[in-house]
């Protein structure tokens, strides 16, 4: 059990490291709506009065 959480530990560090290591591209589409674009996945962003939306593509 040990050996088991020892290697789901080291994976998840793993990818959280890989992850960060991946540019991101921001590109404004319109007013308040953005694409950001990389680490595996496409996010739109709409900033409105009420709050923000995010969709995740990917």
């Amino acid at each position: 059990m040990k050996l088991l959480s020892g290697v789901i530990a080291a994976a998840s560090i793993l990818a959280a490291a890989d992850a960060r290591a991946q540019p991101l591209d921001t590109v404004q589409i319109r007013p308040n709506v953005w694409v950001i674009f990389g680490a595996g996945g496409n996010v739109t962003v709409h900033v409105g009065e009420d709050g923000v939306i995010l969709v995740d593509s990917g």
